[in-house]
């Protein structure tokens, strides 16, 4: 029995993870590979990690993310479509 709900349970997540697709959000609006792109500056992973693990301590939360400060809004960057009444903003954020 355990077998078998592990089973439903594992094809029916793969199912959503698989539901994903690169259809446009509006019937009509273009594809998100002709969108604008900014690639961030590339982070030294290696040293990231070594800081982190050398402040590891009891009761101090792990750091996941690294904060890089950016001047990025609708106005300056991505590009706008009108859709009858919407407007889309789309903007592709590269972080290497």
């Amino acid at each position: 029995m355990r077998k078998a709900s592990f089973l439903f349970i594992f094809v029916m997540a793969t199912g959503f993870l698989l539901g994903q697709n690169q259809h446009p959000i509006f019937p009509g609006s273009s594809k998100l590979e002709s969108s604008s792109r900014i690639t961030l500056p590339t982070l030294d992973n290696d040293q990231l990690k070594g800081t982190e693990l050398s402040a590891r301590a009891p009761g101090r939360a792990p750091r996941f993310a690294e904060n890089i400060e950016v001047d990025i809004n609708p106005l300056t960057h991505g590009q706008w479509e009108e859709m009858g009444d919407r407007s889309i903003w789309r903007l592709v954020i590269n972080s290497p």
